[in-house]
């Protein structure tokens, strides 16, 4: 600074009110701006916000269609076990049931065991008379074996004495 150039004198006082004065106008600028950055980043937060919510309700929604056809489904199987349920056959029925059928096959066991002791009885009495039988038939070939062998020894000595006879027919007969 030139000493031709004169400050105007000012008190300390004046000098700190337009300080203060400067700084307030620094600061209200910077508490608009902040408000306005606030207002905005609150304008950004809500719409975010409303966008989260609008896409919580859009799954909501299809959570509660899912649900829908998950219970649909459960109902619907529900239904066919009832249907199931309505045509099985009740425990005591079935009881009653096999142990009829375990009779049956009992008593069906039991005939067919006293059909086959008949059916045993009565081939062994066969048996018996085939071997009678046999033993007669046996018998019998032996006799007639024993006269087929006579008869043969009867012929043998009638030939035997018709040669005799005719050589002494002839013998003389010369």
């Amino acid at each position: 600074m030139t000493s031709d150039e004169q400050l105007p004198i000012i008190s300390m006082r004046e000098y700190i009110e337009r300080v203060l004065d400067e700084r307030d106008r620094l600061y209200g600028a910077k508490f608009i701006a902040s408000e306005v950055a606030v207002s905005a980043a609150l304008i950004a937060q809500k719409t975010s916000v409303d966008a989260a919510l609008v896409a919580a309700d859009r799954a909501v929604a299809k959570a509660d269609i899912a649900n829908e056809k998950r219970f649909d489904a459960v109902n619907e199987f529900r239904g066919q076990l009832n249907d199931q349920a309505k045509t099985f056959m009740p425990r005591t029925e079935t009881t009653a049931l096999i142990k009829s059928i375990d009779d049956k096959v009992s008593l069906s066991h039991i005939n067919f065991d006293a059909k086959l002791e008949g059916i045993r009885a009565s081939f062994e009495k066969s048996l018996d008379n085939l071997g009678k039988e046999i033993a007669g038939l046996r018998e019998s070939r032996s006799e007639s074996s024993g006269s087929k062998a006579g008869g043969k020894e009867l012929w043998g000595y009638l030939v035997a004495l018709a040669g005799i006879a005719l050589a002494i027919i002839f013998h003389f007969v010369k």
